[in-house]
């Protein structure tokens, strides 16, 4: 073969060879996660949002519009790719490109919920704070997007932070309310459902935290501020005017004015069939089903970040005004 001839033949040959690396080499732009294997929510609109930028999470990758820009392990984030709460790389990302103030999540429904909060705590800080999870419709096999709202994130810690004024509840409104929300809570798959206690303190605020822990989600409602207990207990009846009521029984106590209520599911309550009633929803009603409430989101790190929103849309659903959220980055275990 003359040298000519022979040149032009090697340089074909590692042209073929540099596009089959290239072609190797590139990342498919198809979502590596499935619809059946996104949350479920009751909470979803079906329009995509327009204009957002595109997080998926898998067990082995964070990517951003298609290109992933960190390698998990099995959902979690390697310590080297954190700096404090910060994904950096993730926000590198997000500010190298054109601005954007909404970004739409496509998680894996079994991801860590600490992974979760901190893709969350670096959108925040990158500006990008309209979030839309991609969630099943229902008990449905189609996609929706459960928009986040109103919210708020930082590391997990004891003292409750309020939220906005318009979203605050007193504690009187419960009183009303209570034995409905206790009937409608035991109507499904119930761990424990406040009963209505004869004696609740009076005055003060409202703190509503939900739980997601293990198998389980809980409401609690707590009172704070107010008058003390001792001010705000009633004082008992007289059965008749002028005679005391009789004494109570031996051995038996007055119980102090309640100042809690919490009512606690299994984890399927929140992702009813097409024929079984959202419980979660039914209790929250009477409290939050025409006035926005504010809640504090709690779970362990490992908590599946599917039963966290599945509890979020059972709580909130279509119908409901938007709570106001206050989100907490569970520490590392």
């Amino acid at each position: 073969m003359k040298p000519l001839r022979l040149l032009l033949v090697l340089g074909l040959s590692l042209a073929f060879v540099g596009c089959d690396d290239e072609e190797e080499n590139q990342e498919s732009t198809d979502p590596l996660v499935g619809v059946m294997e996104l949350p479920i929510a009751y909470r979803y609109e079906t329009a995509a949002p327009s204009g957002a930028v595109e997080i998926e999470v898998s067990p082995s990758n964070l990517r951003v519009d298609a290109h992933t820009v960190v390698e998990l392990d099995n959902g979690k984030i390697p310590d080297a790719a954190l700096v404090g709460g910060t994904v950096t790389e993730l926000k590198h990302a997000l500010e190298s490109g054109p601005a954007r103030r909404g970004a739409k999540l496509r998680i894996l429904g079994s991801t860590p919920w600490r992974t979760t909060t901190l893709v969350l705590q670096t959108l925040k800080e990158a500006g990008v704070t309209d979030i839309a999870f991609e969630v099943r419709q229902g008990a449905g096999t189609e996609a929706g997007y459960m928009a986040l709202g109103t919210w708020d994130i930082r590391e997990q810690e004891d003292e409750f932070h309020e939220p906005p004024a318009t979203h605050v509840r007193n504690w009187d409104e419960l009183a009303p309310l209570w034995e409905e929300m206790y009937g409608a809570c035991r109507e499904g798959p119930y761990v424990d459902c406040a009963f209505k206690p004869g004696n609740i303190a009076e005055g003060g605020q409202m703190h509503m935290t939900l739980f997601a822990r293990g198998n389980g989600v809980k409401i609690d409602l707590q009172r704070v501020g107010g008058p003390d207990i001792e001010e705000s207990a009633p004082a008992a009846p007289a059965m008749i005017d002028g005679i005391a009521p009789p004494e109570p029984a031996e051995g038996e106590e007055e119980l102090p004015p309640a100042t809690t209520a919490a009512f606690t599911w299994r984890y399927e309550a929140t992702t009813p069939g097409p024929e079984e009633e959202n419980v979660v929803a039914k209790t929250m009603r009477p409290l939050c089903g025409a006035q926005a409430c504010g809640a504090l989101v709690e779970a362990e790190a490992q908590t599946p970040t599917m039963r966290v929103i599945s509890f979020l849309g059972a709580a909130f659903p279509n119908g409901t005004d938007a709570p106001y959220l206050m989100l907490q980055i569970p520490p590392k275990l």
